[in-house]
């Protein structure tokens, strides 16, 4: 006797699991008996009843035979629980490989080379199942093998019908030359059906003798082959002989998919079209028929996850009642990714392998259906937002710094708040830095390696589980864009030069919601037309391409105008409200549609500045909401302070003078409720506390020069002299002293400073609105003349002498760097730029800084403060929280090694 046992998975409803456990039925195999066992963990033969999550059971029935390689299988032993069987074979009649058919019609063909099976024409009705043997199912197990997978090639109409007569028939009729029954070839590779020329008819007859109830409805089961069978008339006919017409357009019947159709009424005579369907769940996937691209948003304990809005990139579609949506006349052929807009009432996931918030689902032409599982939470009454920009993370240093520095200062703010309170991370732009060479090798690897490195370094694991969502800048992408573009079409250039960016981080412009709170993230960067080729991502401006602006309008039209609206963009837009808008496209536009919704916010990074804006008219800077919106620009440029030096990492500030660090935003419903900025490198090298806001300087320092302490300076022959560069802050003169403060996230309408000397308050500083005034280089034989309005001359400085032959070499130090009017730059963090890192970049040398204050000192005055005896309060009053700060140091040349400069080697 030959013992074989063969396990064969049957997938019917489109079971899609990759790999299924069957538990091997044991039995004695008979004498001069071969068994095959087929287990079925998921499909049977004949349908059961819905489970309580909308779940139809298939069943093995008794009776059930399958077919390998042409011989019926004598008999079948059917499980308790009906979902295993096994068939017994006749020793000798079967040899691997095997092709598997069921159900055995006598007369169908089926060996190792070829195989068939017949749909039934004439099917019978059967109580809440359809007929045994009518749905026709296909495997094949090669030699040696001793499983198999045997799958629906049939899928299963589901019609409810009520009605007060007897139901004869209903036939199912396609256009003549598609085949509904009959017999057909299976391709043994694929599975695929194809109908045997002159076997086949186009029509099913359903015999159904079955009387109708007005009060419930009857159900119908009928299989026809899955495939593309055009517009079909189905017909039912009562036993009087009168007729109800139906139209139904099966242009893609899925196999293994059963298809409910909304319940009627029989009514003889009665002509329409059969469309609306109602959706069973067979485990893994959602069942309907519709045009287009469509899916299902649920929650993960059944619920339909209503007014969830979905994109395609460029128009944007809301589900309904039951979970729905629908791109009914398809999706834009460019089209990368179908994805939603993460409602409130769902869990913020991360994809554990990319590390990107997994909102999206890569779109294929061929792929028509798009499903979403949500996990479902309360709505979080108050949340955080921690916001940053411009990590530029596009070298080995750069990324060993924001390791060390950045994420940790995010994984404290986070845990300092307990673990459920909710914190979420957005970073505004730059989050590589492609584009600046032409080394086009190096800017590939920005997208190849660079930006997957930095969503490892922000991903939950390491920022104490806050999740990070991006935004894309003018450095996101690959230079291939630029020197050698694919696309001739400038509209196409400007959409798919976000390619390296969504290939990695996901859609360009996206939305989620959390709390009573819109959040928007957009690209909003432009390139002149004419000047792409052989350019640098610095070539850019701000605006939205028409479709961009569409989408917006298409987003937010789902939008409460209750709740809070914050739009995330790269470069700032605050001063384009009113500039050329055929330049700087929808600049206007897209302010003015987030403008009606509740206290809007605009974050940004690009200038490396930490500045509040008011837009949608006037630029002021401020923080109030008398204006229609709010734009706070972030501090950045991580990247480029990763400088590497004798001393180790440098660059510690911003070109306004800023640290590095980031804006913590508390929200509650559509509010905020506290605002403040996070330093991390300062806290980082010296341990400096969070009450580290400012510093304070005094006029009659010069910055410059041995800047670490240790007697070495540093000169380069390529820098604009072979010296060092000596700078100083405007003073009016001998008489007239200054006292300088940079407030690192100041502004006018936000802070009050106050000096108190020697205990008694002296008077408020005045803030210095923004000025920059470049370099004043002043000869050592140069007399600075100071003028008012009036032409007066109201001071004069120099000429300048300082130490003489510093290097050693016979040269005389001198020329220093000076204001030679009133400005608000942070001359103690450009001298140390211009000495110790050799940068002498715009941006990072000569930053005009938007928070600086300054107090006019008397002689007197000026003494207390050179005694020590004198402090300064800053008192921060923003969305009703005061924070009152106080510093009674004067920062100076020494200061540079300590707050500046560290050696991250030595972390």
């Amino acid at each position: 006797m030959k013992k074989l046992l063969l396990s064969v998975v049957i997938a019917l409803l489109s079971c899609v699991t990759t790999s299924c456990t069957i538990d091997t039925l044991e039995l004695n195999t008979p004498a001069g008996y071969t068994a095959l066992t087929v287990g079925m963990p998921d499909s049977r033969t004949s349908l059961g009843d819905k489970d309580a999550n909308g779940i139809y059971a298939v069943y093995w029935s008794e009776g059930d035979q399958i077919v390998a390689n042409g011989v019926p299988s004598a008999s079948s032993v059917i499980g308790d629980d009906k979902k295993s069987a096994t068939f017994l074979f006749e020793v000798g009649k079967i040899e691997a490989p095997y092709n598997l058919t069921y159900p055995y019609t006598e007369g169908s063909e089926c060996s190792k080379d070829r195989a068939t099976v017949v749909f039934a024409a004439e099917q019978e009705y059967m109580t809440g199942t359809f007929g045994i043997g009518y749905a026709p199912m296909y495997g094949h197990c090669g030699s040696g093998d001793n499983s198999a997978t045997v799958k629906h090639l049939a899928g299963i109409m589901r019609l409810a019908v009520k009605g007060s007569t007897t139901l004869s028939t209903i036939e199912v009729v396609a256009e003549e030359g598609v085949a509904l029954a009959g017999e057909f070839d299976i391709d043994c590779q694929t599975g695929d059906i194809s109908a045997i020329e002159g076997k086949t008819t186009n029509k099913v007859t359903y015999i159904v003798e079955e009387t109708l109830s007005t009060a419930e409805a009857t159900t119908f089961h009928i299989a026809i082959p899955a495939g593309d069978l055009g517009v079909c008339r189905v017909i039912l006919t009562d036993n009087a002989g009168l007729k109800m017409n139906l139209k139904w357009n099966a242009s893609g019947v899925t196999a293994g998919v059963v298809r409910e159709f909304k319940e009627f009424s029989f009514k003889g005579g009665a002509s329409f079209e059969l469309q609306a369907m109602t959706s069973i769940i067979d485990g893994l996937t959602v069942i309907d028929d519709h045009e287009g691209v469509w899916g299902y948003i649920k929650y993960d304990d059944g619920t339909p996850a209503k007014g969830v809005s979905v994109s395609d990139g460029f128009s944007v579609v809301v589900t309904n009642q039951i979970g729905f949506y629908q791109f009914k006349n398809g999706v834009d052929s460019r089209t990368k990714y179908i994805y939603y807009s993460l409602p409130s009432t769902a869990q913020v996931k991360v994809n554990s392998s990319k590390h990107y918030i997994n909102i999206f689902k890569k779109y294929y032409s061929n792929t028509y259906r798009y499903d979403f599982t949500l996990t479902k939470i309360e709505k979080e009454e108050k949340f955080s937002l921690f916001v940053l920009a411009d990590t530029h993370g596009a070298r080995a240093a750069y990324l060993t710094r924001l390791s060390a520095e950045c994420v940790p200062g995010l994984k404290v703010e986070r845990e300092r708040r307990g673990a459920s309170h909710p914190c979420y991370t957005i970073i505004c732009g730059d989050i590589v830095c492609a584009s600046t060479s032409s080394s086009v090798t190096e800017e590939l690897k920005q997208a190849s390696y660079y930006m997957p490195q930095m969503l490892q370094r922000f991903d939950v694991k390491n920022t104490a589980n806050t999740p990070t969502f991006y935004v894309m800048g003018n450095h996101d992408h690959d230079r291939a864009y630029f020197d050698n573009p694919p696309y001739s079409n400038y509209d196409e250039f400007l959409y798919h030069i976000q390619d390296a960016y969504e290939n990695n981080f996901g859609p360009a412009n996206y939305s989620f919601n959390r709390g009573d709170t819109h959040i928007i993230c957009m690209r909003n960067i432009l390139w002149p037309e004419k000047c792409i080729a052989n350019k640098t991502s610095l070539d850019c401006y701000p605006g939205f391409t028409d479709e961009q602006y569409t989408w917006l309008k298409a987003d937010l039209a789902n939008v409460p105008k209750t709740n809070k609206v914050i739009l995330c963009v790269h470069i700032p837009i605050f001063n384009y409200y009113a500039k050329d808008a055929a330049t700087y496209k929808n600049v206007k536009n897209v302010i003015d549609a987030i403008s009606v919704y509740n206290e809007p916010q605009i974050f940004s990074g690009h200038n490396h500045k930490n500045i509040g804006y008011k837009t949608g008219g006037q630029y002021k800077i401020s923080h109030k909401y008398s204006s229609p919106v709010n734009e706070k620009t972030i501090v950045g440029n991580w990247g480029t302070g990763s400088t590497e030096t004798e001393n180790g990492f440098s660059l510690r500030c911003m070109g306004d003078g800023s640290p590095f660090g980031f804006d913590v935003y508390d929200v509650k419903g559509a509010k905020f409720t506290d605002h403040y900025f996070v330093d991390c490198t300062s806290q980082k090298c010296h341990k400096v506390n969070t009450d580290y806001v400012m510093r304070a300087y005094l006029s009659s320092d010069v910055y410059g020069g041995d800047s670490t302490g240790d007697g070495k300076v540093y000169e380069s022959t390529t820098h604009k002299e072979s010296h060092l560069k000596y700078f100083k802050f405007y003073d009016a003169g001998e008489t007239q002293r200054r006292l300088h403060v940079n407030v690192f996230n100041g502004a006018p309408d936000t802070w009050t400073l106050e000096l108190y000397i020697n205990g008694t308050k002296a008077g408020n500083l005045t803030w210095h609105e923004g000025v920059g005034t470049a370099w004043a280089n002043c000869s050592p034989t140069e007399i600075v003349k100071v003028k008012d309005s009036n032409g007066n001359i109201t001071a004069e400085y120099g000429p300048f002498t300082w130490e003489t032959d510093k290097q050693g070499d016979g040269t005389t130090i001198n020329s220093p760097w000076y204001p030679s009017a009133a400005n608000s730059q942070d001359w103690w963090y450009i001298s140390y730029i211009i000495n110790e890192t050799r940068a002498t970049s715009n941006q990072t040398t000569n930053g005009t800084c938007h928070h600086m204050w300054y107090y006019e000192l008397t002689p007197t005055q000026l003494d207390y403060i050179n005694k020590k005896k004198f402090y300064i309060k800053a008192i921060h009053k923003e969305f009703g929280v005061t924070k009152t700060y106080q510093t009674s140091k004067i920062f100076t040349k020494k200061d540079h090694n300590g707050y500046i400069n560290y050696n991250a080697k030595n972390e």
